[in-house]
């Protein structure tokens, strides 16, 4: 009889074990499809209902990624992050979770987690392949960056060479500051410019063919629209003559205007085959700015290349394009108005990092104006062109 029993009471603990593992898995299963049913009608209950469900079946990945979404969409990406291991402890291989991560740590300003991620994922051979290799495209100004948000540093560098008068000019630009508001519109920074020339001179009768000055200015730049890519900027400083121009070295210095840069390429393209797509690649720059330095000077600018992509293999690119520029000012300084146009190639040797070179044969004309300044160059002019662009986010 006791043999019995206890056989008997080994019967109802299974069963009620198989019974409650059932009752469970099916409340979780209806938690998770009231999830579905609420979820665009009412957004707060589904949320519960995803929550109740997460809890009792943390295993299940399906649950862990809708979670991680909706973190996301409230911009809790810290404990989306949390969801999405879960889901990949799940299930190692889901693609869809450890693009979901890596975007998450883009979001929370966690670059080198991010671009690791990333890179991991365009050597697979799944979807998630060219969102990766085009989400590395676009880290790549942030490649070094280490300060934590609001705050930032960047680098510009933009060395050209122009043969016409056998000349390199230096360019660089470094800001550090905090970025401010929902988006970063705000941007409160210090900085440096720093330009030189291989043929300025100076001395008692000097030649100067570029500007040759460090200018150290506090400013502020303001992007007022979330779409289009426009900037207001405004900085104060002073200017050091790094050539003897017989004056005082030390020059006060403001410039404020507005800018406007934007651009047109294909995505980013891991594929490891030559490929020819001849898609359209193009990119437009405008700026118009007051300049205390310069007399006082309004100068506007005008930067239009039109182009194609014409070869890709992995994250290396080449696109040749049209050129079409200018530049105006109110003080009519004949270098300060011309109309350009020409054809260049620019080649990217790998996407994920913030650097081209920049090959374009100019033809120009020097507008007819008023100068006060003789033209010694005549009218018209040819050119060729290399460029070096960078830039860097810290």
């Amino acid at each position: 009889m006791n043999k019995f029993s206890h056989q008997l009471k080994s019967v109802a603990f299974i069963a009620s074990f198989l019974f409650g593992l059932t009752s469970l898995l099916q409340a979780a299963s209806n938690g998770l499809d009231e999830y579905y049913r609420l979820k665009t009608t009412d957004p707060s209950a589904a949320r519960s209902a995803l929550e109740a469900y997460t809890a009792l079946d943390p295993s299940n990945g399906t649950a862990q990624m809708e979670m991680a979404y909706v973190l996301t969409n409230e911009k809790k990406y810290g404990q989306a992050v949390d969801h999405l291991k879960t889901a990949l402890k799940t299930d190692p291989g889901n693609e869809k979770a450890r693009l979901q991560l890596a975007y998450a740590y883009q979001r929370m300003g966690k670059s080198a987690l991010a671009r690791k991620s990333f890179d991991d994922l365009k050597e697979s051979s799944g979807t998630s392949t060219a969102l990766a290799c085009q989400a590395l495209a676009d880290l790549a100004p942030q490649r070094w960056q280490f300060l934590p948000r609001p705050a930032f540093a960047d680098l510009y560098l933009a060395p050209i060479y122009l043969s016409r008068f056998d000349d390199f000019i230096t360019y660089s630009q470094t800001r550090a500051g905090v970025a401010l508001a929902n988006r970063g519109e705000w941007e409160i920074y210090g900085s440096l410019r720093y330009t030189d020339d291989s043929k300025s001179t100076g001395g008692n009768i000097p030649a100067i063919w570029s500007d040759n000055a460090a200018i150290f200015a506090a400013g502020v730049r303001y992007r007022p629209f979330k779409k289009i890519p426009v900037s207001a900027t405004a900085e104060q400083g002073r200017a050091y003559d790094l050539i003897d121009q017989n004056r005082d070295h030390w020059r006060d210095d403001f410039r404020s205007g507005l800018s406007y840069f934007d651009r047109w390429t294909p995505p980013a393209n891991c594929a490891p085959s030559w490929r020819f797509p001849f898609t359209r690649s193009a990119s437009l720059y405008s700026d118009v700015s007051f300049y205390s330095r310069y007399d006082r000077n309004w100068i506007g600018y005008l930067q239009w290349r039109e182009g194609r992509r014409l070869i890709e293999k992995s994250r290396a690119d080449l696109d040749g394009f049209f050129y079409f520029g200018g530049s105006m000012d109110s003080n009519k300084d004949y270098f300060n108005n011309v109309g350009e146009w020409g054809v260049g190639a620019a080649l990217t040797p790998d996407h994920a990092f913030p650097l081209f070179l920049r090959y374009t044969v100019v033809r120009g004309s020097y507008l007819n104006v008023a100068s006060r300044i003789p033209n010694p160059h005549g009218n018209a002019y040819t050119d060729q062109r290399w460029e070096l662009v960078g830039n860097l986010r810290f």
